[in-house]
């Protein structure tokens, strides 16, 4: 097996640009700077375990992942070397309710 690719979704690279542009608004640099290191963290715990997230009930193949207790990252294993990142999204919104 070779090394594994990362892709993003386009709904996903929007919805990290609006969580961490969020948390750079409300909060500060240092709160969005610590978000983007969970989530590099959970990309890279992602790669060395792909089948650590739990299974949709919902949607057959994608998986969930939880970065904070306010953001979930869903993704689906492609073969043995591809993760798609299908979405970041807030777990106290009903999109979330609706996705997982």
């Amino acid at each position: 097996m070779g090394e594994i690719k990362i892709v993003w979704s386009s709904l996903a690279e929007e919805s990290f640009e609006r969580v961490f542009n969020y948390l750079l608004e409300q909060w500060s640099y240092a709160v969005a700077d610590n978000f983007r290191s969970l989530l590099n963290d959970r990309i890279k715990l992602l790669v060395r375990n792909p089948e650590i997230g739990e299974s949709s009930v919902k949607k057959q193949g994608l998986k969930k992942l939880l970065i904070t207790k306010h953001n979930m990252l869903f993704y689906i294993r492609i073969g043995n070397d591809v993760i798609f990142i299908v979405d970041i999204i807030d777990t106290r919104s009903s999109r979330y309710t609706n996705f997982q």
